[in-house]
């Protein structure tokens, strides 16, 4: 079998094997797995897509089956498997559900005269922490992305509707050891995308937005609310911001596949309450020389040998 029939395969499969072999029950319940044509789906131009509406609600219409019997707002992890010309990288979004409210996001105080409250503002009214703990990658704005003064609504979020151009950039957005630790520490509770990009391969702002854009109108179509309800959540840039984890590269153009599989099992395994998804000693230990190339295809190809074949025989 080639190299990337080989590949192309096994990840999400594996990604499964993860979910029911190494993941407990108790993450089970809190994580949602999505399929890995999920995204190429959402992105893909379909010749059904209704003109009259906007690129994000089209979107969303070829992708809202998929999701008619789950709901994502019950769980603290999702998990989407991305392949972009080519190319493999895993997204996690945490903790969406815990997003603030439009009533949140509305300020009280006289002095702000009912305008929006940013994500760090609103931290700092309730007196939760002293500052907002994960900050979005800085002035790295595309046109399509919302900005931090954004409102909620998703027509000023839109971005193109055609998948992502992947371009392959290991400069981008990296950062020293001393850069990240000035850094608030990010906490597995707040909100959040993180991208798993084993070559850094170009800006990840526009494939978070449009996500986003999908958690909004996800969250409108399933809890159904009143028009201009306070309870309403927001999905926007400043409540859940994308951040690009620095993780270990892969040192070749064709191990991505098993590096998103790892990244999947250590993202489990080395959960801490204080992680900080921008420094680089946070994965250390993620990718091993020992866990990589020929030993991790290996690994795939007897699970596949033990779970797969023998039902196919």
């Amino acid at each position: 079998m080639s190299l990337p029939v080989f590949l192309r395969f096994p990840v999400y499969y594996h990604c499964k094997y993860i979910y029911y072999e190494k993941l407990s029950e108790e993450d089970r319940k809190r994580t949602y797995l999505f399929n890995s044509f999920f995204y190429t789906r959402l992105t893909r131009k379909g010749n059904d897509d209704v003109l009259n509406t906007s690129a994000a609600e089209r979107r969303y219409n070829r992708v809202k089956r998929w999701l008619r019997d789950v709901d994502i707002f019950s769980k603290d992890y999702l998990i989407l498997p991305i392949n972009q010309t080519a190319h493999w990288y895993i997204v996690v979004i945490q903790y969406h559900n815990n997003v603030p409210t439009e009533g949140d996001l509305t300020s009280d105080d006289d002095d702000n005269h009912g305008k929006k409250l940013t994500y760090n503002q609103l931290n700092l009214k309730k007196k939760k922490n002293t500052e907002c703990l994960i900050e979005p990658i800085a002035n790295t704005n595309t046109p399509g992305e919302a900005s931090s003064s954004s409102t909620s609504n998703i027509h000023s979020m839109e971005v193109l509707d055609e998948a992502d151009e992947v371009i392959i950039d290991n400069d981008n957005h990296r950062k020293t050891d001393n850069e990240t630790t000035t850094n608030p520490k990010n906490r597995s509770q707040t909100p959040a995308i993180i991208m798993f990009d084993s070559l850094r391969s170009g800006s990840k702002n526009r494939v978070a937005a449009t996500l986003r854009e999908f958690l909004q109108l996800e969250y409108d179509h399933k809890k159904t609310l009143p028009v201009g309800s306070l309870a309403r959540k927001v999905f926007n840039i400043d409540t859940i911001p994308n951040i690009e984890a620095a993780v270990p590269q892969q040192p070749n153009y064709f191990d991505c596949g098993l590096y998103i599989l790892q990244y999947m099992e250590s993202f489990f395994a080395h959960r801490s309450p204080t992680i900080n998804f921008q420094s680089s000693t946070t994965f250390a230990n993620w990718c091993e020389k020992n866990l990589m190339g020929s030993s991790k295809r290996k690994q795939i190809f007897d699970i596949i040998n033990q779970h797969v074949i023998p039902k196919e025989v």
